[in-house]
């Protein structure tokens, strides 16, 4: 009975698990497992944390774990590592009671040996190990013999114990306590003894030949051992060599998967190109077909437009001339509103000096009422001592004289008194009748007034139905054109992102206009109700006023007569607050009408703006397309050159692209070569031309000379009147020079031009070099150009004094031979004209065919250089 202990590792939970299993056959399979175990708080444990150290898992016996460390030590005979000492030796020895080792690595601090043996344990750790031990193999062997070795050890050590207990006299105790322990006598004899020495003698024999066969096993399993070992060092060795290998070729069938794809990948873009390419030739032939069909319809159009621009300039006029009539108009109404506003103003005075008088003649009945309460007082008091004076006897009042002198005293006071305070009252009642005339008086004028003000505004109500009309129709008219104008915009054979652009903006402006007059109509809104809440206020108080007014009016005169307006003073607030208010919708409809107008205007001017964009932008969309067409055929053309069909292997991939490589390349060179071909065709046809100049130039002189001899010969009299100025021949000589002087420069500059795209081509084209050849080109037009008009100037002077050299005699009578040299000039005149023409076309069809010739080869090398870099760069991606 063995017991083993085997040890695995729980990651999650981070602890160790422990199981004791028993064997009961030796002879069973035993099975052992290696595992690496990460050990939680290994930076604690370790005393050098760049070590690592590794757990072996539970192994047959002590006698391999001794024969490891015993080979670890032969291998580190240079240094010593003292790992009895350290914790975590301690701790998974315990662990796993004693049937484990530590593997220590010291990398050096190297980070290339750290990451091999990372990797290394990486490896092993997903390796378990399964050894069998049977009895035909030698670890079976070895179990047997130490099964046997521990018996023989046993019994030996109990003779050897029989022994020690004969020697010292105990043996018969010892076999009589055994005897009775089974309840048995026995006595060994002598002869027993002796098998027993002998066979004591065969097993110590058979234990010397044991260790003797053990001694032979051990140098065996060592030989076997290293035998192992280094069976399993060229094992890791060729692992390692396999890893690398499938490594490689993981990463070669990667680069060829990648390849495929990427030919795949080039194939289809080639199927795509082609697909795209026919797509757009049908769509430029249909774009093309369009294109005439569209310039059609922009002549018929720009025709319509035309007819539509005159129909709006006329529309235009008429606007302005009712703009300006609306706005003397508008004038007129805000003249006329200013003065009911000072009208309402002096009214508004006229009424508070009113309610000033009110206050006094208010103040005047108050003091007069009083006075008639103190009258009533004293008559009652005079009535009372006259009721005393009836009630006296006759006796008494004839005997008091003194008392009736007293009495006529003050009844004449006291007449005196009602007379003067009757004068006060009757005055004060006139005062208030010329007060009553004054307001009703006023209450007339403003009955005439309202009147007015009612007629007026009865008048600005036709005004405004009128102009609601005019808004009517010119809201009408506007909306027809701007559904025409977004029609034609959204039209969907015109369909183009300039009129979306036009329509979005439209819209926009539209809305912001819209906005703006939204906000100003709220602004005065809000103005005119602040206003009207005013006149409310103020008409209120007023109107108790007037009511006051009315009630001290019935008072004091209740038969005088009241004016109907007096009557009807609600009727009157509320016609008030309609003039009011109508007078207020008036002046906004008016600045709604002008405001519109204005806008009207505005508008028209940018639709105007806007017809003459569009017009520029059709007419550039109309050049982009066909320039745009031009460079699609001849894409067209070179991809239908260059592209060809790609084989699915890499190699053979490479190999196409080298040989197109090289074939692009000889195109170059071939292309150099028949451009230096062509600049020198270019530079004979310019030779050829400016031979031909100078040719006929001299044969112009010449034919100058002649006509000075002619006219040399023909006498004194044709010299009087036919004498040419010096300084038209100087003039003529000088042109002359001027253009042999600039014949050379034209050399000198295509010499110049040849040398500059030699260079060019050697080095690259750059954008600079580009911009310099276009003005040198334009330089050489305008050179070509002034050659032209010095020949027309020169035929006009050869023309001139072909006519000054006619001779002309006093009796106009002309000879015969006169007659002769002048039919024979005029030839010359009509051949010298033909052969300066012809000059002229030559010269402009060389200058011509000279430029487009350089601009195709121009764009020809952009090209070939685009796809050399492109072939570069593909071949570069490929030999990656």
């Amino acid at each position: 009975m063995l017991p083993v202990s085997q040890c695995a590792f729980n990651k999650k939970k981070s602890d160790m698990i422990f199981k004791n299993n028993s064997i009961s056959d030796v002879r069973g399979k035993l099975v052992s497992q290696l595992s690496f175990v990460e050990i939680p708080g290994i930076d604690k444990l370790l005393e050098n944390a760049n070590d690592l150290r590794m757990k072996e898992g539970p192994t047959l016996n002590k006698e391999i774990i001794a024969f490891a460390n015993l080979r670890t030590h032969k291998h580190s005979k240079l240094f010593s590592i003292c790992l009895e000492k350290m914790t975590i030796n301690f701790t998974i020895h315990n662990k796993t009671h004693n049937n484990s080792a530590l593997v220590c690595f010291d990398n050096e601090n190297s980070l290339e040996l750290k990451k091999l043996t990372l990797q290394y344990a990486k490896y092993i750790g997903n390796i378990t190990n399964f050894p069998v031990i049977n009895n035909n193999r030698i670890q079976g062997l070895l179990s047997r013999y130490h099964m046997r070795l521990h018996n023989v050890i046993k019994q030996l050590e109990a003779f050897k114990y029989l022994k020690s207990l004969q020697v010292n006299g105990m043996l018969p105790f010892f076999i009589v306590m055994l005897q009775h322990q089974n309840n048995k006598l026995y006595a060994p004899s002598n002869e027993e003894l002796t098998e027993l020495r002998k066979t004591l003698a065969e097993k110590e024999n058979l234990i010397i030949e044991l260790y003797g066969d053990k001694e032979k096993l051990s140098e065996i399993y060592a030989s076997f051992r290293k035998k192992y070992s280094e069976l399993v060092e060229r094992k890791t060795n060729n692992q390692k060599d396999l890893i690398e290998s499938e490594e490689k070729c993981l990463s070669i069938s990667k680069a060829l998967v990648e390849l495929q794809i990427e030919n795949n990948e080039l194939k289809r873009q080639q199927h795509e190109m082609q697909a795209q390419l026919e797509t757009k030739l049908s769509n430029i032939k249909n774009n093309a077909v369009e294109t005439a069909s569209r310039e059609k319809l922009i002549q018929e159009e720009n025709i319509e437009i035309k007819n539509k621009y005159e129909g709006l300039l006329q529309e235009k006029k008429d606007l302005s001339m009712e703009y300006v009539v609306l706005r003397q108009n508008y004038i007129n109404l805000t003249t006329e509103f200013d003065k009911l506003k000072e009208k309402t103003e002096e009214k508004t005075l006229e009424l508070t000096n009113a309610n000033k008088v009110l206050e006094e003649t208010r103040s005047i009945n108050e003091k007069l009422l009083v006075k008639e309460e103190e009258l009533t007082k004293i008559q009652q008091h005079l009535e009372l001592k006259i009721k005393e004076l009836r009630q006296l006897p006759p006796s008494v009042s004839e005997a008091d004289p003194h008392k009736r002198e007293t009495d006529t005293l003050n009844k004449e006071d006291k007449q005196v008194g009602n007379t003067a305070q009757q004068q006060q009252l009757e005055r004060d009642v006139e005062v208030l009748k010329e007060q009553l005339q004054i307001t009703t008086r006023q209450i007339t004028s403003l009955e005439s007034q309202v009147n007015e003000s009612r007629q007026r505004h009865n008048e600005l109500d036709k005004e405004n139905v009128k102009l609601r009309e005019q808004l009517r129709q010119k809201t009408e008219e506007y909306k027809l054109k701007l559904f025409e104008y977004l029609h034609r915009a959204t039209d969907p054979s015109e369909s183009t992102s300039e009129n979306s652009i036009v329509k979005n903006k439209l819209y926009q402006e539209i809305l912001q206009t819209h906005s703006l007059r939204e906000d100003e109509l709220m602004q005065d809104a809000e103005l005119e109700r602040r206003r009207n809440n005013r006149i409310s206020q103020q008409l209120s108080k007023i109107q108790q006023r007037y009511q006051a007014l009315l009630q001290f009016t019935q008072g004091i005169v209740p038969d005088h007569k009241i004016p109907s307006l007096v009557m009807d003073a609600k009727t009157m607030q509320e016609n008030i607050d309609t003039i009011a208010e109508t007078l207020v919708k008036g002046g906004v409809k008016h600045r709604e009408v002008s405001n519109d107008s204005r806008n009207m205007w505005q508008r028209v001017e940018e639709l105007n703006k806007q017809l003459e964009r569009e017009k520029v932008n059709q007419l550039m969309a109309i050049e982009r397309t066909r320039d745009y067409q031009e460079k699609l055929q001849k894409e067209i053309l070179s991809l239908k050159k260059v592209l060809h069909e790609e084989h699915s292997n890499c190699g053979a991939a490479s190999q196409q692209l080298k040989a197109e490589y090289q074939s692009n390349i000889k195109r170059l060179l071939e292309l150099e070569h028949v451009l230096e071909t062509q600049i020198e065709q270019n530079k004979i046809f310019i030779a050829r031309g400016e031979q031909k100049i100078h040719g006929r130039v001299e044969k112009i002189g010449s034919e100058i000379q002649l006509l000075e001899e002619s006219s040399n010969k023909s006498g004194k009299k044709c010299n009087e009147e036919s004498k040419i100025d010096n300084t038209d021949k100087i003039e003529l000589i000088d042109r002359l020079k001027q253009l042999e002087s600039e014949v050379k420069e034209l050399r000198e500059k295509n010499s110049s031009l040849k040398q500059q795209l030699q260079k060019l081509l050697k080095s690259g084209w750059t954008p600079e070099e580009l911009e310099k050849l276009e003005k040198e080109l334009e330089e050489t037009k305008d050179k070509a150009r002034k050659m032209e008009f010095c020949q027309d100037n020169i035929v006009l002077l050869l023309t001139f004094i072909i006519f000054f050299y006619i001779p002309k005699d006093s009796s106009a009578e002309v000879n015969t031979s006169y007659w002769e040299r002048l039919k024979q000039l005029e030839t010359d005149k009509a051949q010298l004209v033909s052969r300066a023409n012809e000059a002229e076309e030559e010269l402009k069809t060389i200058h011509q065919h000279y430029q487009t010739k350089i601009a195709k080869y121009v764009k020809q090398i952009s090209k070939l250089k685009n796809e050399m870099n492109e072939l570069k760069q593909k071949y570069i991606v490929v030999e990656k």
